[in-house]
């Protein structure tokens, strides 16, 4: 899919996507490091057509929206103030959406079904003014829309690895003496984040509120 630059003439004509103009990160591989690029699709030299717009065409598809390409992700930014900013700037709707669905699901929640018009709503705000506080403040307030846990006390930050979540969990298990944790309900048993929302929820009723772990 991408132009082949370790090769020459007409064998660079078959990528439908070039690099842009920007690098958006770095990554490291067998020892040396290498830019990431932002993509930007490419149009082919015989008839001048746009390589992705053409596919997708061709299939029926609606194909890419290129102006995001070289934009940062609401996925790749820092949830939190600067992560903000970055999104605001750029002045889009769906891009302010992703980060602040993003958010919930950071606070254990999630969209309800059939309610990305309200989402969008609040992306839309956002993007105008606020501030991230304000916009952690809104979902915290547990608008109708968002679907969170009303039995959770602790909920998992759905931000860090598996793997960190997975240890506070086993130390968790065994500190506790009110729960089981060989007894797990179905419904949490199959994700790290739904398991150490219950594990951490239990524990916290066990402890009370002096010491939420």
């Amino acid at each position: 899919y991408q132009v082949a630059y370790w090769k020459a003439g007409s064998e660079r004509e078959f990528g439908m996507f070039a690099f842009g103009s920007s690098s958006l990160t770095s990554m490291e591989y067998f020892g040396k490091t290498f830019d990431v690029y932002c993509l930007e699709p490419q149009p082919d030299g015989a008839s001048g057509m746009v390589m992705p717009s053409a596919l997708s065409t061709a299939y029926g598809g609606t194909g890419v929206n290129y102006s995001a390409l070289c934009l940062r992700s609401p996925e790749a930014v820092a949830l939190d103030a600067s992560g903000f900013s970055e999104i605001a700037a750029q002045h889009s709707v769906p891009q302010m959406a992703g980060f602040v669905e993003r958010l919930i699901h950071r606070m254990g929640a999630t969209v309800s079904p059939g309610a990305e018009g309200s989402l969008h709503s609040l992306a839309q705000v956002f993007v105008d003014n606020g501030s991230f506080e304000d916009l952690a403040s809104e979902v915290a307030s547990r608008p109708s829309w968002i679907d969170f846990d009303a039995h959770a006390n602790c909920v998992a930050d759905r931000g860090v690895p598996p793997s960190t979540v997975q240890q506070a969990v086993d130390q968790v298990c065994s500190q506790a003496t009110s729960f089981s944790c060989e007894d797990i309900p179905e419904q949490c048993a199959g994700n790290i984040y739904r398991l150490a929302d219950y594990v951490f929820s239990r524990y916290y009723n066990e402890v009370g509120a002096t010491n939420p772990l």
